[in-house]
């Protein structure tokens, strides 16, 4: 809302999103801001439009749906250079894993955002309500900052060529009481939230001051940490290697034997032969992906039961030849839920060779690079 527009007992605010390109990179898990030296424009860039604000006479200022904290910390810099006194609510879209798409945690924007003493900090747009409630709860305990909360209604789903939210006023109603009850003070909508929605949301909360905002007011916030070193942007630390991960790097001889999953429903004929050669001391097994292009079990299913039922260590071979890009992330995010830690990426044997001579290859991705289409939902 401009100032212009507003009457003389009004608040105006000002909304900042990353950029487009931002915001359109970090759809494909990739961090616009990747060190100090290309930071630096950014915040130039940001410091501009945080000028023009100021100049329109906004009265508080909002960051939001941010993924990266490089460039949220960024633009709280900038908007403390150009006015050290101008409230700031900044906040980050989380997705339904419960970090941001740069993966950041709750804890870790909770830590970026109190040290450089913004006035309210929590999180925006995102999947729904649910998700942002669960990222609160994590927030709440770690921090006296006041909380805010505008998902967005739901996830779109695509009808006629419109994008519609499905998250009717009535479950929006039933949230904001959650996020009060979880200590939120500012409680608002996101994407597909109505008039409709605010207003629901207003009925079902107390006038009385609950869901009201305490604005903590700083005399040093111009010292907000603008001498300290930019933040790390080392990838979220992964979990811990695998034993065999561990020994490749240990440069220990390995001894790995290939078991294929069955041709049919009935494993125990192979799990047995995973048994014998656990006993007699193989580092792991590694397990095909339908070789020679003849139909076998999931070798993830297969490599699962070696995992529970034998408690050997198991390598997939995991090929493009049968797997878009969306089955390729989407097994093997099922193969890590499954407990499959080690993965061979192959193109895999041509069909000519199997079951299926006539068929042709619809291969959308030619080759699987770990760090590419393979990483990129964990990101």
């Amino acid at each position: 809302m401009g100032w212009r527009s507003a009457s003389a007992t009004s608040t105006s605010a000002a909304s900042r999103s990353p950029a487009k390109r931002a915001r359109s990179a970090a759809s494909r898990c990739f961090w616009p801001v990747r060190s100090a030296a290309s930071a630096n424009p950014w915040r130039r860039s940001a410091r501009s439009l945080q000028k023009r604000h100021g100049q329109a006479g906004v009265d508080l200022l909002v960051l939001e749906t941010f993924s990266s904290p490089i460039e949220l910390r960024e633009a709280v810099l900038a908007a403390r250079s150009v006015s050290a006194d101008l409230p700031i609510s900044a906040q980050v879209s989380v997705h339904e894993e419960g970090k941001t798409l740069a993966g950041a945690t709750p804890a870790e924007i909770v830590a970026l955002l109190d040290a450089l003493r913004v006035d309210a900090l929590g999180v925006n747009c995102g999947v729904g309500p649910q998700t942002a409630l669960d990222a609160i709860q994590q927030m709440r305990p770690l921090t006296r900052t006041p909380l805010s909360a505008m998902p967005n209604a739901g996830h779109p789903t695509t009808q006629g060529g419109r994008q519609i939210y499905v998250s009717t006023p009535e479950y929006f109603a039933d949230y904001a009481r959650r996020f009060a009850e979880a200590g939120v003070s500012i409680i608002g909508g996101c994407c597909g939230t109505t008039p409709e929605h605010i207003a629901a949301m207003r009925s079902a909360l107390p006038r009385n001051g609950a869901a009201s905002v305490t604005i903590v007011e700083s005399t040093d916030r111009s010292q907000a940490r603008v001498d300290e070193p930019p933040l790390s942007l080392e990838a979220p630390r992964a979990e811990t290697s695998s034993p065999l991960a561990r020994k490749v790097r240990a440069g220990e001889l390995i001894i790995s034997v290939e078991v294929d999953p069955p041709r049919g429903i009935n494993p125990n004929k192979m799990l047995q032969g995973a048994t014998l050669l656990k006993n007699a001391g193989v580092d792991c097994v590694d397990i095909g992906d339908s070789p020679m292009a003849r139909v076998r079990m999931s070798c993830i299913a297969f490599a699962a039961l070696c995992e529970q039922r034998v408690g050997v260590e198991t390598l997939i071979h995991f090929t493009t030849r049968d797997r878009n890009l969306m089955a390729l992330q989407s097994e093997l995010l099922g193969a890590h839920a499954l407990g499959i830690r080690n993965v061979i990426a192959l193109t895999g044997d041509p069909p000519q060779m199997g079951s299926y001579r006539d068929r042709r290859v619809g291969r959308q991705v030619a080759r699987l690079h770990p760090h590419h289409q393979a990483a990129e939902p964990g990101r």
